[in-house]
């Protein structure tokens, strides 16, 4: 019975995996939060200055992110927001591909 695979055995390891490395992003996340909260005001900042380019990005995204004030820094508001976009955006992808697993697995 080789090619017969259990299904809850060959997505249990896919799935463990993605949320491994979907924690791991999202820890990475939260302490830099913690870092942010703890040097926010700082000039340490200073050193997240834009170009020409990304001052237009800035520009372009102040309108959508006008409302997400957590620190007092710009850059570090505008930090979080795309990389909270980023977390989940990537834990939807993460368990969508899952999801698609256990299809796949139910299939055979």
């Amino acid at each position: 019975m080789h090619g017969a695979e259990n299904p809850k055995r060959s997505a249990r390891p896919f799935f463990s995996s993605n949320i491994a490395k979907w924690l791991l992003h999202l820890t990475a996340f939260v302490v830099f939060q913690i870092l942010f909260l703890l040097t926010d005001g700082s000039r340490f900042w200073n050193i997240l200055n834009l170009n020409k380019a990304g001052e237009k990005v800035v520009a372009f995204l102040h309108p959508f992110f006008n409302q997400f004030l957590i620190y007092s820094s710009e850059h570090l508001n505008y930090v979080t927001a795309v990389w909270g976009v980023v977390v989940v955006v990537d834990g939807i992808f993460k368990f969508v591909m899952w999801l698609k697993s256990q299809r796949a697995d139910h299939a055979r």
